[in-house]
């Protein structure tokens, strides 16, 4: 998260600094300010950390024996490369989807790069803290040998991640292209990319949920140091990814490619899954699957709801005064959070339940 939140605001810097005319008008000088202020944003991110390490007495001792200590550096690289690998599957696939969109024409590439910004942001909000979270906990109930311990934390991770992430795709499958419009409709970015880009969305947002649910799944094999294990199913998933890419781009363009990534990803999650019960025996994969599909039901009503609200509210002249339909899109937004809201509790959504809980232990905590 820090090193993220620095890069952001070393990124936004260095923009503002070129559109107020630092970078004398050129290109080149553009490019190269946006090199120094990720380079800028490393450095900080390392004098924080040191700061915090320092903080908290957690400076690593540079002595002889530590820097000689072969068996323990040995540990880290077997654990560590498998991890980056695995946990990098998403990047690759993204990766290879450009490099197939750029046979489609020059809006296909860029489209998928438009839309996949929108379906990062809940990655990044949720699924990385859930991950995150999930892992220091059933590592240390791995360690322990409290196996039902860690399964319990990892599905009670993944039920939180979907009654969130599965609302989040339904809504980018309704007003995926009104964001795009607000986000990004603007210079060169016209009609056709925004169509372009929103028909790539599309068929994105239906892998939201499985992009998610990744983070905690593999979270399953880390806590065990079972670090090959996911990347050898990354690396099966992202062959077939690139297979199915390669067949649906001729019949359904940019957004053949977006499917083959949202159709693997599911199949990383299967993969996963059916290993870890393998290995572990009994998950509440039934009940995890009921939730997938009441939450989706909920979702869906709360998405006809908000649409129908969004097209009766963009006949109000009050609201058109808007750009872009802003004024509509905003309160069916608010329609699509109060109509799912208010089935989750009347359906008895048990995850519903317990976010309000986390919500005022954290509020009760504050005050």
């Amino acid at each position: 998260a820090l090193a993220s939140l620095l890069l952001n605001v070393c990124m936004i810097a260095a923009l503002a600094l070129g559109a107020a005319g630092f970078c004398r008008g050129s290109e080149v000088e553009f490019l190269r300010m946006l090199g120094i202020a990720v380079l800028i944003s490393g450095a900080l991110e390392l004098v924080v950390l040191g700061g915090l390490l320092k903080k908290f007495g957690m400076i690593p001792e540079f002595s002889r024996g530590t820097l000689f200590n072969f068996s323990a550096i040995s540990e880290i690289v077997k654990l560590a490369l498998p991890g980056l690998v695995g946990m990098s599957a998403l990047q690759i696939s993204v990766l290879c989807d450009r490099t197939i969109a750029m046979s489609i024409d020059n809006n296909a590439a860029a489209a998928l790069t438009y839309s996949d910004r929108l379906i990062y942001l809940p990655i990044g909000i949720f699924a990385v803290a859930f991950g995150t979270v999930s892992l220091s906990v059933m590592s240390e109930a791995a360690a322990a040998k409290k196996l039902k311990s860690m399964l319990m934390m990892l599905f009670s991770s993944m039920r939180q991640l979907l009654f969130i992430t599965i609302p989040l795709a339904v809504y980018m499958l309704f007003f995926g292209r009104n964001l795009l419009d607000i986000l990004f409709c603007r210079g060169a970015f016209d009609e056709t990319a925004l169509n372009a880009s929103a028909y790539a969305l599309f068929w994105y947002a239906f892998g939201i949920p499985a992009y998610a649910a990744t983070k905690v799944t593999v979270s399953g094999f880390y806590s065990r140091k079972q670090m090959k294990t996911p990347v050898y199913v990354s690396i099966v998933c992202i062959v077939l990814n690139v297979i199915l890419s390669i067949s649906l781009m001729y019949p359904m363009r940019q957004g053949g490619i977006a499917l083959a990534t949202t159709v693997t990803a599911y199949l990383n999650n299967f993969i996963l899954l059916y290993i870890l019960r393998r290995d572990l025996g009994r998950m509440p994969l039934r009940s995890t699957a009921h939730l997938f599909v009441r939450t989706a039901a909920v979702s869906v009503i709360a998405g006809f709801a908000a649409w129908f609200a969004y097209r009766g509210l963009c006949g109000i002249a009050l609201l058109e005064q808007i750009p872009k339909h802003g004024g509509a899109w905003f309160l069916a937004s608010c329609v699509f959070g109060g109509v799912f809201a208010l089935l989750a509790f009347l359906f008895r959504i048990r995850e519903a339940t317990a976010v309000v809980h986390t919500l005022k232990r954290k509020f009760l905590k504050r005050s």
